[in-house]
């Protein structure tokens, strides 16, 4: 955890691949941002990213029961109050929470990731995300810092090399524990993650007037658009999903080397 300094959140939409010297049947990269429970403290976290990997292994954009572990993919913009992570009892940006939330300690904004190899093997080691925002660009996360399990599947489809049939193996972390040098043919991934982190300030009043606090100077400095990039790499060619989240009502003050004033307002990253 360090003092907020930059937004940096994941993005979808664009796309493009680097192909020079590759076959036509590149490997495919998706990219979903949505908002999820904060993965530090919610009970509802495992729930939502359990979602979220059927989601994204059935080409859902939603799925799940209307509550803290649902999933439901951003439509392209962001608002402060979805990215707001608490040590006290909030969602989206409020203290109290709805009764159906009343057990949840805030957001976090989540950068899925699929992966089609599309007759190209792949290892986790082969994959890395970037995010960046007003050029200040985040450190590379690895993908090979997370174990196969409750946010990351991966499966290789045997020795016919097409899904089914029998002869996949699931890497799920259990019966398949799976290492960043397995092969893979398809990869879920729930997303690395960004939020900002409002500290409790000893009374349901004082909690209250941070996160409004915390909203409000967020308005006020923060940038029309973010960017996240995954980035595969293999034999030298790099095939990268790219993508730009907006604000709504984006601020006017550059943000660059500007920090927000407010005590307690944090910038947490999930690896």
């Amino acid at each position: 955890m360090r003092p907020l300094n930059a937004l940096r959140l994941a993005a979808f939409l664009v796309c493009f691949f680097s192909l020079t010297g590759v076959a036509a049947a590149a490997p495919l990269l998706y990219i979903a941002p949505s908002i999820g429970p904060d993965p530090f403290l919610s009970t509802s976290f495992d729930l939502y990213s359990a979602d979220a990997l059927w989601a994204l292994q059935h080409n859902l954009s939603s799925f799940g029961v209307v509550g803290p572990g649902y999933y439901s993919q951003l439509g392209g913009f962001f608002t402060p109050n979805e990215v707001i992570g608490t040590n006290f009892y909030s969602w989206l940006g409020q203290a109290p929470p709805p009764p159906l939330y009343a057990s949840e300690y805030g957001n976090m904004l989540y950068y899925g990731l699929v992966i089609y190899g599309n007759g190209t093997q792949f290892t986790l080691s082969d994959i890395t995300f970037n995010d960046d925002f007003y050029g200040n660009i985040g450190p590379t996360e690895l993908l090979a810092n997370v174990a196969f399990g409750a946010r990351l599947i991966g499966i290789n489809y045997g020795p016919d090399g097409v899904p089914g049939g029998g002869d996949d193996t699931i890497y799920n972390g259990t019966v398949a524990i799976g290492t960043p040098s397995t092969l893979l043919d398809a990869l879920y991934f729930s997303g690395f993650g960004d939020q900002f982190y409002v500290a409790g300030q000893g009374s349901l009043a004082a909690n209250q007037t941070a996160l409004a606090d915390a909203i409000a100077e967020i308005n006020n400095a923060c940038c029309a658009y973010s960017t996240g990039t995954y980035t595969l790499t293999l034999g030298g060619h790099a095939f990268v999903i790219e993508g730009t989240l907006n604000t709504p009502e984006p601020g006017t003050v550059a943000l660059v080397g500007l920090g927000l004033a407010l005590a307690g307002v944090f910038r947490k990253r999930l690896k």
